[in-house]
C-alpha cells in the first residue's frame, strides 16, 4: 500500500514501480511491524505481571486483615465466655476450680 501511495504522490505510474525496491520496502516495514508487536506483548505481559502481583498482594492484605478479624472476634467471644464463667462462678454455680480449668482451656485458643 505504501508503495502504490509514494507512487502516486510523485505522479507516477504504476508501471513504473521498481518491485524489488517495493519488496525490500515491505519486508523492511513489515520487520518493524514485528518488533513493534513484540515490544507490545513484552509490555503487556509486564503489565499483566504487575497487576497479578498487585492482586496477590492485595488478596493477602485482604486475607490478613480478615484473619486478624476473625483473631479479634474470637479472642472477644473467649474473653466474654471467660466473663460469664466468672458470673457462674460468683453466683456459686461452678467451683473455682472448674472456672480456672474451662478458664485455662479458652485462654489456649488465642
Amino acid at each position: 500500500g505504501q508503495v502504490v501511495i509514494e507512487q502516486f504522490e510523485n505522479e507516477r505510474d504504476l508501471d513504473d514501480v521498481d518491485m524489488e525496491a517495493a519488496k525490500a520496502k515491505y519486508n523492511k516495514a513489515y520487520e518493524e511491524g514485528k518488533d513493534i508487536t513484540e515490544k507490545i506483548k513484552q509490555e503487556e505481559f509486564k503489565q499483566a505481571q504487575e497487576d497479578e502481583s498487585f492482586s496477590n498482594t492485595t488478596s493477602e492484605s485482604q486475607e490478613a486483615s480478615q484473619t486478624a478479624s476473625a483473631t479479634t472476634i474470637q479472642s472477644e467471644d473467649i474473653f466474654e465466655k471467660i466473663e460469664k464463667l466468672g458470673a457462674l462462678k460468683e453466683k456459686g454455680l461452678i467451683s473455682d476450680e472448674e472456672f480456672n480449668t474451662q478458664k485455662t482451656k479458652l485462654l489456649s485458643r488465642l
